[in-house]
C-alpha cells in the first residue's frame, strides 16, 4: 500500500471497514501519576485519501474498572478538503476523572467507522501532572 511517496517512514497501520479497532496503548493509573488527577495528551498522524466522504474515525480514551468503561472520549479525527492526502497531527486533551481504583486501565484507540482505508503512525500518549504550590 503506498501511502506517501513524500514520506521517509514507510509504516502506517491501515484501517478500512475490516479493521475498525487499532491496538491501543493501556496503562494503570497508577503509573500514569501519583496526583489526584492528570491531563493527559493524546495525538496521532492521520492520512485520509484526497477523495474522502466517508465518516470521520475517532481517538478514544477512556478508563475501565471491572470491566465497564467510564469517563469515555471520542474525538473525531477531522480534516479539511486541502488537508487530505497529506499527514495531519491531531491531540486532544483529556483531564482524568476521580478513578475508582488506581490500578484501574487508561486505555487510548483508535475507533474507524468508515468504509475507505485511513492511514495512522504515531499514536502518542503524555501525561501531565498539576501543579501543586
Amino acid at each position: 500500500y503506498i501511502v506517501d511517496k513524500q514520506d521517509t517512514t514507510h509504516y502506517c497501520l491501515v484501517m478500512d471497514s475490516s479493521y475498525i479497532f487499532s491496538p491501543g496503548l493501556t496503562m494503570k493509573y497508577k503509573n500514569i501519576t501519583g496526583e489526584y488527577y492528570a491531563w493527559i495528551r493524546a495525538s496521532v498522524d492521520v492520512l485520509y485519501p484526497k477523495i474522502y466522504n466517508d465518516s470521520w474515525p475517532s481517538l478514544v480514551m477512556t478508563f475501565e474498572h471491572n470491566g465497564g468503561s467510564y469517563k469515555y472520549f471520542a474525538g473525531d479525527l477531522v480534516c479539511k478538503d486541502d488537508e487530505k492526502g497529506l499527514w495531519k497531527h491531531i491531540s486532544f486533551d483529556y483531564q482524568t476523572p476521580e478513578v475508582r481504583d488506581i490500578n484501574d486501565l487508561f486505555k487510548v484507540y483508535i475507533w474507524h467507522r468508515g468504509k475507505k482505508p485511513v492511514c495512522f503512525k504515531n499514536l502518542v500518549i503524555e501525561a501531565y501532572d498539576p501543579i501543586i504550590n
